[in-house]
């Protein structure tokens, strides 16, 4: 994996943690509408109320989810029938949702709790950046990536 990819993977990451699910759920109601139009309000817990073991949870549910968005955009972008993208769409968030739920000791509620914190502290994203690039670096090491 070059240099480039990895910045592109860490890009990801750090805009999964500034934007949680909840953004994507609402895109249920509305599929045309940006999966950046509305954003959950920040939590209120600091950054040194999640512990390492939380945040390698949450990042790799978001990983998971990364993997799914990253599957299904191309497909929602160019299905030319609004029924159809409804159909995708709803299709995505599942995934997603499934993706999050099979992390052990991870669910949306905490997920978006983490991803709008992350948002909203700095220090917070600095840190969940550092433990998804470093879960890239042992899949790219491991040969998984």
């Amino acid at each position: 994996m070059t240099l480039r990819a990895n910045a592109l993977k860490a890009g990801v990451i750090l805009g999964l943690a500034a934007t949680p699910l909840a953004p994507l759920m609402a895109q249920s109601a509305d599929p045309a509408a940006p999966a950046t139009s509305a954003t959950p309000p920040a939590a209120e817990a600091p950054a040194e109320d999640y512990s390492d073991a939380q945040l390698n949870t949450f990042v790799t549910a978001a990983l998971d989810v990364s993997a799914v968005r990253q599957d299904y955009t191309q497909q929602i972008e160019t299905a030319t029938d609004e029924t159809a993208r409804a159909e995708l769409v709803e299709e995505a968030n599942q995934k997603m949702l499934d993706a999050i739920s099979a992390v052990e000791g991870m669910d949306l509620e905490t997920y978006n709790e983490i991803g709008a914190a992350a948002q909203a502290d700095q220090e917070l994203n600095t840190r969940i950046m550092e433990m998804a690039q470093a879960k890239m670096s042992a899949k790219q090491d491991s040969g998984e990536g």
